[in-house]
């Protein structure tokens, strides 16, 4: 397996795996918030390596992240859904 993390999970050493997911987001968030260059950004997603478990599992770690600020910008839970729902729709008929 060419994926570090996930072999690491399949061998039982799931802290191992968690730590090394955890500083491979950090250091993408830090290049995202930090207006890195997406060559700086794309090299740290490049470690993921096209490993379709690892990027899920980025995606799940920062969909909380997105939720949260989403919600605090719009003003609360029942805004930030009525936006989301508004902008969905928008977009499922603009296929």
């Amino acid at each position: 397996m060419n994926c570090e993390p996930c072999a690491l999970r399949q061998a039982g050493n799931t802290t191992a795996a968690d730590r090394i997911e955890a500083i491979r987001f950090q250091r993408l968030a830090l290049a995202v918030v930090s207006g890195a260059s997406l060559d700086a950004a794309g090299g740290i997603a490049n470690e993921f390596g096209g490993c379709f478990d690892c990027v899920a599992r980025a995606a799940a770690s920062f969909l909380g992240s997105y939720v949260s600020a989403f919600t605090a910008l719009a003003g609360g839970a029942e805004s930030a859904a009525a936006a989301i729902e508004q902008g969905l729709m928008r977009d499922l008929d603009a296929q």
